[in-house]
C-alpha cells in the first residue's frame, strides 16, 4: 500500500476523483474509538474495479484503490482527513483497515 499525494499528479487526481463520486456504492469498514478525551471515526473504502482510473494501466501491480476518511472530535473541535491509497492488494475494506 502506498498513499498518493497530491504532488503526484494524474494516479492521485483520477483515484480522489473516482473515490470521491463512487464511495457510496464501494464496499466500507467503519471503526470508533473513544480514548483520551478524543473520539474517531474511521472508514476505509477500497475500489478494485478500477478501469475508470485511466493512469491504472501504467501500473503493474495496482489492484485496487483506498479511501480512509477520518474524523476525530476533540475538546477544540472536529478535525477531517481524507488520504488515498494506491495498493496491490484486492482484498476486503476490512482487511485494509488493519
Amino acid at each position: 500500500m502506498i498513499a498518493l499525494k497530491a504532488n503526484q499528479g494524474t494516479l492521485y487526481e483520477q483515484s480522489k476523483d473516482y473515490m470521491e463520486k463512487n464511495h457510496s456504492i464501494l464496499p466500507v469498514y467503519e471503526t470508533l474509538d473513544n480514548d483520551h478525551n478524543r473520539g474517531e471515526q474511521r472508514r476505509v473504502y477500497v475500489a478494485d474495479n478500477i478501469e475508470l482510473v485511466n493512469e491504472a494501466q501504467y501500473w503493474n501491480t495496482l489492484r485496487s484503490v483506498v479511501m480512509v476518511e477520518r474524523i476525530r472530535h476533540t475538546d477544540k473541535g472536529t478535525n477531517r482527513q481524507v488520504p488515498f491509497y494506491s495498493s496491490s492488494l484486492q482484498t476486503s475494506a476490512e482487511q485494509m483497515a488493519h
